[in-house]
């Protein structure tokens, strides 16, 4: 059982202006422009390991200075007011030599990409051990000078539905997140930040790291509501916190200090998921992997025949493998719910051909023949799954990664997130 994150509610993040108490936001900021133009995306090169020394007190100090850097780069030099609000004159004109170091007539918002992607570097390639805490104190028992201290975001990381440790969550992420929301969604750049908010998206579903996924998509979809992709793996994200196991936990675990899971209902979740499958739809008709999800939600929520309906559409649309397995599966449980046992016991014998080892295709058919009062058919076919030579790989059966979602693709959206800047020259 994979180790699973969740946040909790006790911990909340804030960035703390350390300005007028730190004088070395300059160097910092120097160095950081450095970094950026010295990185290749994707490499653990001697940039990133810089970046990825700093402390939380430098990258707490030098963030409000990156926003205003990225701000100016935007704009092209042009003084913004709500991006420079605060800031002297000295430290603008600073900012602004420093933005022009980075500049490019053909990358409007070089800096905050190639920024973003530092970052993310720094904790995908460098900082790959997560950084393990107490649980927060009780804020009631808190000294004055520890409420006002900048307080990192605290996940639950929990195995088979028992409370493991917790974990800090990296404000690099912050960071990145922060630095692209300078970037002009109707830019011609702009794809460049929905394809990362989909490849981080993925990298924190293939981690299961929920309490991380969950605030990034909602700003990527803030800032690109319309992005099917970014409303597909938000649709998963639901559906996965909906599942059994996350369910359990949240029910059955008390945290100490007063910490509170920020997890509703499974129904409440299903029902977000089914708005942004749909809404995924809507903009993209041709992904056939809502289409699927959306069936399955529909199916969790007893809407069956709505679901067969998509179901079955999907199950001639699909062209992907797992996807097509996981459509005829959905729509045997979609048939046999409604009644209809042939078409039920067709969906899942095409699945099972798909992955003849796949237990949860095999499970599907025995339940299916011993509904029918076929006791030693359903015997035959579940019988291959327990060889003892059947493994456990995902490759066997697929079911095992559903809840990963897009995570099941994170390699694939980063090879072609960082592809177009493979080999770049740098300055």
């Amino acid at each position: 059982m994979r180790r699973v994150l969740l946040a909790c509610g006790l911990a909340a993040l804030i960035t703390v202006d350390l300005r007028a108490q730190n004088q070395r936001w300059l160097p910092l900021v120097q160095a950081w422009v450095a970094a950026v133009n010295a990185h290749e995306p994707g490499e653990a090169d001697h940039a990133v390991q810089e970046i990825a020394a700093w402390t939380r007190v430098d990258l707490e100090t030098a963030l409000p200075y990156l926003k205003g850097l990225v701000g100016i780069e935007a704009q092209r030099g042009a003084e913004r007011s709500r991006r420079l609000r605060g800031f002297s004159a000295s430290e603008i004109s600073h900012l602004k030599q420093l933005a022009a170091l980075g500049q490019r007539d053909d990358e409007r918002h070089r800096l905050a990409i190639r920024g973003a992607f530092l970052h993310t570097d720094v904790v995908m390639l460098v900082q790959k051990d997560p950084q393990l805490v107490p649980p927060p104190r009780p804020r009631e028992r808190q000294s004055l000078g520890e409420r006002e201290e900048a307080t990192p975001r605290v996940l639950v990381r929990f195995q088979d539905a028992r409370l493991d440790s917790f974990q800090v969550s990296p404000l690099h992420w912050d960071l990145a997140r922060r630095l692209l929301d300078a970037v002009d969604p109707a830019s011609n750049e702009s794809h460049i930040a929905r394809s990362w908010y989909r490849a981080v998206a993925a990298y924190f579903a293939s981690q299961m790291s929920l309490g991380e996924v969950l605030p990034h998509l909602e700003r990527g979809l803030q800032l690109f509501p319309q992005d099917a992709g970014i409303l597909l793996a938000s649709g998963c994200a639901q559906e996965t916190i909906a599942s059994p196991g996350v369910q359990a936990f949240a029910r059955t675990t008390t945290l100490p200090n007063g910490m509170m899971l920020n997890v509703a209902s499974a129904r409440t979740h299903l029902e977000q998921a089914e708005q942004h499958f749909r809404h995924s739809l809507v903009t993209e008709p041709s992904l056939v992997e809502s289409r699927v999800r959306l069936g399955r939600t529909l199916g969790q929520l007893d809407r069956h025949a709505e679901a067969a309906t998509e179901l079955r559409r999907a199950t001639n649309e699909a062209r992907d493998p797992i996807v097509r397995f996981y459509a005829n599966l959905f729509r045997g449980d979609e048939e046999l719910a409604l009644g209809d046992l042939d078409e039920a016991e067709k969906a899942y014998a095409r699945a099972r051909s798909q992955f003849p080892d796949a237990q949860s295709a095999r499970l599907a058919s025995s339940y299916l023949a011993h509904q029918r009062g076929d006791r030693l058919g359903a015997v035959a076919i579940l019988e291959p799954a327990l060889r003892p030579d059947v493994t456990d790989a995902a490759d066997d059966d697929p079911w095992r990664d559903y809840f990963l979602g897009e995570g099941r693709r994170v390699r694939e959206l980063f090879a072609e997130l960082y592809k177009p800047f493979a080999g770049a020259p740098q300055r």
